[in-house]
């Protein structure tokens, strides 16, 4: 195992209760070699509440 930094994108924003949210993101592994992907994933459902 070797210690990698890594990066997430995140796409596909939509407004939902006056907020900004990413549907589509992808997270990789930064390597000598280039960027390994190791998720990918699409947000169906959205439920939140706003803390008081």
């Amino acid at each position: 195992m070797v210690h990698a930094p890594w990066e997430g994108r995140f796409s596909n924003y939509q407004t939902r209760d006056g907020m900004r949210v990413p549907f589509g993101g992808a997270v990789a592994w930064m390597r000598p070699e280039g960027a390994k992907t190791y998720f990918r994933g699409t947000v169906t459902q959205l439920d939140f509440e706003y803390s008081s």
